[in-house]
């Protein structure tokens, strides 16, 4: 951020009429850091750092040393994360080594050492470190809101988080030989394999270990639920997204391929080889940090830095290869609209994807516009061989294509109404359209056209149009059942059958002008005119108050 047009922010130390706020130490993080501050006379927010204070030096430290110590070398860069780092030393000189491919147990042992990494680290950052904030809530004393305040008021809830990271650090022990800094993972492979007595102990509680983290997905949800208008917005910010996926595009842990997404959710690269993760990669340095700021180069160091963790990796892949997990990222994904998620996905303005649906509907079709709302479409069509099972992924849903005439105001309110969504917020009514462009400004459609012509507002389909569309708005049909309406099923039965096709040139559309004769048929015919009873997709905005759960 900076102070204005052409007058970029100083560096602290020079910035005059500024107040600088430091947040020192920053907890609730795993290491070490400190987030400054830069405000005008107003209290605004001018600039905002994150800094790592801590030196490590790594890159330094492993030259000239023998190839095989480096695993266990890199790993001393943190204490609750050293697997991840060992892991990631022995995949790089596995390849140094000539050793493309492990035996089958070699890789069961590093998987089952980095899952137990993922789970205690995991229990530590929501128990230990984010569920004090989360149950006493963000305003409470200082001397309540931690781990010790935790375990005084939710007993059972402080056991389960000791619980889960403990069998997680005995995972750990078992594969790698120590809890913390061990040696399990070398170049070429592991050192040690599970004795039976080692898998039987950690098979013993295994169940309890899934009802303990369940209980965790379960009070996550309850807290969402309890403070749901707070956290639609919380923390929300959209971002660049890199993550490891499978062959099949589900979650990897371990190994895989890269998969990158922008900003808009649009794909960048996917089941990219990470070991030539530096062709689309690059590093930055900055002054006031010991912090690498990577980016994609596609992209450059300003507008290509990049989110990962398990926010990323849940709503980013496809699947998640065990039953249970992927039925949670799958309840997670849908609550709430997707608000929970955070991501970008495809529910935002003028997607590629949203707008060559819209452009297929419309031809299909043969009208002047097309609308499709963005909920519709589930998943990106990434580059490369399109299979069938990609696009009933993208558009799992029955739609059928429907072809009505609008009066241009209708037109403007659809529009309107979709303008006012925010796209952040995952709501899948944002509309994709095709044959119309306009401006949204403050929450509204402006500057509305229809191909090269403005929209006219008092623009309706002709008597002719309506004649042949039908008087009445199907919307409800109530019969009664007896020997005067069943002759007229019977009848509207084989209308429908042989007549129910869409094509007004010549009066015929679907099921709506047959009810024009049902006054000539059928005797005490009544037409029902309440606003609640007159619903459909093209004025379903006008009847949103109508709607009561």
């Amino acid at each position: 951020m900076d102070q204005g047009p052409g007058n970029p922010l100083q560096p602290v130390a020079e910035a005059t009429g500024l107040r600088r706020v430091a947040i020192d130490p920053l907890s609730r993080v795993e290491g070490h850091g400190k987030v400054t501050l830069l405000l005008d006379a107003q209290d605004r927010v001018r600039q905002a750092r994150l800094h790592i204070v801590e030196f490590r030096g790594f890159e330094k430290f492993v030259q000239g040393r023998p190839y095989w110590e480096v695993p266990v070398m890199v790993q001393r860069l943190c204490g609750i994360c050293p697997v991840s780092h060992q892991l990631a030393a022995a995949k790089a000189l596995d390849a140094v080594v000539g050793a493309h491919t492990l035996t089958p147990t070699a890789e069961k042992i590093r998987r089952l050492m980095h899952y137990g990494q993922i789970l205690q680290s995991h229990a530590l950052h929501f128990f230990h470190l984010s569920s004090p904030d989360l149950l006493f809530g963000f305003d409470a004393g200082v001397a309540r809101r931690n781990i010790a305040g935790l375990a005084v008021e939710h007993p059972e809830i402080a056991r389960q988080g000791v619980w889960l990271r403990r069998y997680g650090q005995e995972v750990i022990h078992a594969t790698a030989g120590k809890r913390i800094h061990g040696t399990g993972a070398i170049p070429g492979g592991v050192n040690k394999s599970l004795t039976g007595a080692e898998r039987a102990a950690l098979l013993d509680p295994v169940y309890r270990v899934i009802g303990w983290s369940l209980d965790a997905v379960g009070l996550a949800q309850r807290l969402l639920e309890q403070h749901l208008d707070f956290y639609r917005d919380f923390g929300r910010c959209t971002a660049n997204t890199l993550m490891l996926v499978g062959a099949d595009g589900a979650m990897d842990l371990y190994h895989g391929g890269l998969r990158a997404r922008d900003i808009d959710g649009k794909p960048l690269f996917d089941h990219f080889d990470y070991s030539r993760y530096w062709d689309v990669i690059g590093e930055d340095v900055k002054p006031w940090s010991y912090m690498k700021f990577p980016f994609f180069k596609s992209l450059g160091p300003d507008d290509g830095s990049y989110r990962v963790g398990p926010l990323t990796r849940v709503t980013h892949c496809d699947s998640i290869p065990t039953a249970l997990a992927d039925k949670a990222r799958e309840e997670f994904m849908a609550f709430d609209g997707g608000s929970a998620t955070g991501a970008t996905l495809i529910e935002l303005p003028e997607t590629t994807l949203g707008n060559l649906m819209a452009d297929l509907s419309r031809n299909a079709a043969h009208t002047d516009m097309a609308f499709i709302n963005s909920g519709s479409l589930r998943a990106s069509i990434l580059p490369g061989k399109v299979t069938f099972g990609d696009i009933l992924t993208t558009l799992p849903f029955n739609t059928v294509i429907l072809s009505v005439k609008l009066p241009g105001r209708t037109v403007r309110e659809i529009l309107g109404f979709s303008a006012s969504l925010n796209p952040e917020d995952q709501i899948g009514g944002f509309l994709q359209v095709s044959g119309v462009r306009f401006v949204i400004e403050n929450g509204q459609a402006r500057e509305i056209f229809v191909g090269d012509a403005p929209l006219d507002d008092d623009r309706v389909p002709s008597e002719r149009t309506v004649l042949m569309c039908g008087v009445y708005n199907l919307g409800f049909l109530g019969l009664r059942l007896d020997a005067t309406t069943a002759p007229f099923l019977r009848w509207w039965q084989e209308r429908l059958a042989r007549f129910c096709v869409h094509d007004v040139d010549h009066g015929l559309f679907v099921d709506q002008s047959w009810m024009d004769l049902a006054p000539a048929l059928l005797p005490d015919v009544q037409v029902l005119r309440a606003p609640q009873y007159d619903v459909a997709y093209w004025n379903l905005t006008q009847r949103l108050s109508l709607i009561h759960i």
